[in-house]
């Protein structure tokens, strides 16, 4: 029962920092490189989509010395969220300069 509720909860924390991620790239894209090159700005779903292309490119094979806990879990999750609460911070003080 204990492995369902692990499951459920790291299926819902993967779609949280998915939305969140995408918002804040659908929001960094609009404010500096639509106006920047003169292209569309994405909605949400273009932005998730891109960000899947990036890491999809990107994605390094983690090293696995032991299995991951729901402690790492949770960690990832809130580091995540401290990431993109950063870069958003950041990105609105930048255009604030525009």
């Amino acid at each position: 029962m204990e492995a369902i509720g692990k499951f459920f909860a790291y299926v819902i924390l993967l779609v949280v920092s998915t939305v969140i991620s995408g918002l804040v790239l659908m929001k960094l894209w609009a404010w500096f490189i639509a106006g920047t090159f003169g292209v569309i700005e994405l909605n949400l779903v273009q932005s998730i989509g891109l960000s899947f292309v990036v890491h999809f490119l990107t994605a390094k094979m983690p090293k696995k010395d032991e299995d991951e806990d729901f402690e790492d879990l949770i960690y990832g999750f809130f580091y995540s969220l401290a990431y993109s609460g950063i870069a958003i911070l950041f990105g609105w003080i930048l255009s604030a300069f525009l």
